[in-house]
């Protein structure tokens, strides 16, 4: 890990998170398959209809949520009561690409078996996108999944708004069937694919919540989700789980464990090299913990296929802490879609957790914990290492196994932390405990420093210990 960069406020690294996601959007002519390139024409926007009008012209974007029929009986739900319902999960929200679109002809466009002759988002619209997945962030809502229809609007949406998405012809099951426990997914459709799908119209840019039900879905309320940076009335104590490479050999799981008082988000990965067993043993123990104060989120086994194989390399030979290159795109879809488990839950801190062969210093990494040069991240991990040689490592295992917390040099390239701290502006940390010890004395310390180190960072924590 290379020096990380000066502190960075959180408004900071959400406009950083933004750059992320627009530097991204380059890659749609392959990911999404369709362009923005060349001079833009006249805007069009959709009317709730789904047809088009004249970029300027006015659509009916609601002032307050839409509340189902069913549910005017009861009480209008109130944006708040929207809000609170996505931030604390098993809800499917529906979202209506921006309302400004250009017609782009084919010799503008990458890729125009796929895109020529649809209309693309406006440079306003491709804004608007991004400030969608800036407002999910802001809810911190537990997203997922992201499915957009095939058509260019939606999808371009989706990559913007929230990066890796599937693409699905029929809506029914996406709208129909509840997401993982205590997630969000989301859906990316433009009118004319929602008619029929949903209680009401939907106009363009605004986003729809349901509830999936024995009945079907029941629709909460909609809302432009620009305003959603006010916040929401937090959740109580929410424990959720999606899985990441579904369906793949790859496919591993992504933990969240929220609390209804606020604090600090932090990210905590494990099991990055398959054969440092107590990274990803502590990282499981953690995921039992109850979260008193903000957001824990746990991605406990990074790499299913190395750990079932016990090596470091995938089958190609391929270090996985070495495929988040600065400035390009992580090269390996794993790597991607763990890039961008940090980018969508917009984290304080970021803790990788790993074992090594030999201690620091004396031809090994063990006993130390690398930082990305955030001056407040050190002074809280030099305490932390303090605490651990006072209280953890017993007195028959020191010098020699004495904790240290490491400035990082820059090497090697290539490891997530570094490209999270370079790109994204989040202090991170790459903790090593040494395999000269036994394997549950290894677990052990590492647990010790990860619960310190959270504790110390503002997640208060009942390890029940």
């Amino acid at each position: 890990m290379p020096a990380g960069p000066s502190p960075t406020g959180s408004d900071d690294r959400a406009i950083q998170r933004r750059r992320v996601l627009a530097a991204s959007a380059g890659a749609l002519a392959g990911i999404a398959g369709c362009s923005t390139l060349g001079a833009e024409t006249p805007a069009t926007a959709e009317t709730a209809s789904g047809s088009p009008t004249p970029d300027g012209a006015a659509t009916a974007t609601p002032d307050r949520p839409t509340e189902s029929r069913a549910g005017r009986d009861e009480g209008t739900a109130t944006p708040r009561d929207l809000r609170t319902a996505l931030a604390a999960g098993d809800v499917v929200a529906v979202l209506r690409p921006p309302a400004g679109q250009e017609e782009l002809a084919a010799s503008d466009l990458v890729d125009t078996d796929a895109c020529g002759g649809e209309r693309t988002l406006s440079s306003g619209g491709r804004a608007d996108a991004r400030a969608v997945g800036t407002a999910f962030a802001a809810l911190d809502a537990p997203v997922e999944q992201v499915v957009a229809t095939a058509n260019c609007p939606a999808r371009e949406t989706a990559w913007l708004a929230f990066g890796a998405h599937s693409v699905a012809d029929d809506l029914a099951e996406p709208l129909a069937q509840p997401p993982g426990e205590g997630a969000v997914r989301v859906v990316v459709a433009p009118g004319e694919r929602l008619a029929g799908q949903l209680p009401e119209p939907l106009a363009a840019g605004t986003c729809a919540v349901l509830s999936p039900g024995e009945d079907g879905p029941e629709l909460v309320g909609s809302e432009d989700p620009r305003s959603w940076a006010d916040g929401a009335t937090p959740p109580p104590l929410r424990r959720s789980r999606y899985d990441i490479r579904a369906g793949t050999p790859e496919a591993t799981s992504v933990f969240r464990r929220r609390s209804s008082t606020d604090g600090p988000r932090v990210l905590v990965l494990g099991g990055i090299h398959g054969d440092e067993v107590a990274g990803y043993r502590a990282v499981e123990a953690a995921s039992t913990w109850s979260v008193e104060a903000g957001t824990l989120v746990l991605v406990p086994r990074a790499s299913e296929q190395t750990i079932a194989r016990d090596r470091r390399t995938d089958r190609a030979g391929r270090d996985l802490n070495r495929q988040f290159p600065l400035d390009r795109e992580p090269r390996t879809a794993l790597a991607r879609e763990l890039y961008n488990v940090v980018v969508r839950h917009d984290p304080d801190l970021v803790l990788d957790m790993h074992s090594s062969q030999g201690v620091w210093n004396e031809g090994g990494f063990g006993q130390a914990v690398f930082h990305s040069g955030d001056p407040a991240l050190a002074a809280t991990l030099e305490r932390v290492v303090e605490e651990v040689n006072e209280s953890v490592v017993p007195p028959s295992r020191q010098p020699d196994y004495r904790y240290e917390a490491v400035e990082s040099d820059g090497s090697p390239p290539g490891m997530l932390a570094t490209k999270v701290a370079e790109e994204l502006g989040v202090p991170a940390a790459l903790h090593e405990v040494t395999e000269e010890v036994p394997l549950e004395t290894q677990v052990e310390w590492s647990t010790a420093v990860l619960a310190r180190v959270l504790e110390a960072r503002g997640v208060s924590l009942d390890t029940g210990g």
